[in-house]
C-alpha cells in the first residue's frame, strides 16, 4: 500500500511540475520575444534545451526514487535500469535521456543523466 501511495505522489507531482513548467515557459518565451532580446529561432532553441534538461533531471529523480524502492526490497542498490523500471516504468518516457551508472552496491549508488538536446549533466547519488 505504501508503494502505491508513493507512485501516486510521483505521478501527481510529475504532472504538476510539467504543467506549471509549460505555462512558465510560454510566459518566458513571450517576454524574451517581445523584449527583442532574441529572434524566434534562438528563443525556440533555448526552450528546447530547457525542456530537454528538465526531462533529464526528472528522469534522474524518478530513477533515484526507484533506487530507494529497490533498496527496500533487496537491501542493496542496482545499476540495472531494467530492475528500476519494475518500480518506476516512467523513467524512460523520453528516449533522449541517457543514464551513466557509477557505483551501485549495498551502501551507495551514483549515476548521471543527460539529454541529447540538453546542455546539462545531473548527478544523483545516495
Amino acid at each position: 500500500m505504501r508503494f502505491l501511495k508513493l507512485v501516486l505522489i510521483v505521478l501527481v507531482m510529475g504532472g504538476l511540475i510539467l504543467g506549471c513548467g509549460k505555462k512558465g515557459a510560454e510566459k518566458d518565451k513571450a517576454a524574451a520575444g517581445e523584449a527583442g532580446q532574441m529572434d524566434s529561432k534562438s528563443v525556440d532553441a533555448v526552450f528546447v534545451k530547457k525542456k530537454a534538461d528538465t526531462n533529464a533531471r526528472l528522469a534522474g529523480r524518478m530513477a533515484k526514487m526507484a533506487e530507494e524502492m529497490y533498496y527496500s526490497a533487496n537491501m542493496r542498490y542496482t545499476s540495472d535500469l531494467g530492475e528500476l523500471l519494475k518500480f518506476s516504468p516512467g523513467i524512460t518516457e523520453d528516449a533522449g535521456v541517457t543514464f551513466i551508472w557509477g557505483v551501485a552496491n549495498d551502501q551507495t549508488f551514483t549515476f548521471t543523466t543527460t539529454h541529447k538536446d540538453g546542455s546539462r549533466t545531473f548527478v544523483f547519488h545516495e
